[in-house]
């Protein structure tokens, strides 16, 4: 299984080959077959990309503690905590 790891692309280089699929599918210099190919292992590539994303907004989520909304309401700080106005309005009072 470490060997696995191992050899799993980035997220970074993922993408930067499916960069040169595409560029090299625009060019048109490619024979059918390895268009064929070379959509293929694009797609995989599209997949794979949108896999890591995925686990990565999730990961995101949990640390902001987002939810579906996209709201940070559990998020590590209120906000008075951040402006530190509670403190003065209790001193002054």
């Amino acid at each position: 299984m470490a060997a696995e790891k191992k050899n799993e692309l980035t997220y970074e280089q993922a993408m930067d080959e499916l960069e040169k699929i595409i560029s090299d599918m625009e060019s048109g210099r490619l024979p059918l077959e390895k268009s064929i190919e070379a959509f293929e292992r694009g797609s995989a590539l599209v997949k794979y990309c949108r896999g890591k994303l995925d686990v990565y907004t999730k990961k995101l989520d949990e640390i902001t503690g987002a939810g579906s909304s996209g709201d940070a309401a559990g998020g590590a700080f209120a906000d008075d905590e951040i402006d530190g106005d509670d403190e003065e309005d209790s001193e002054n009072e």
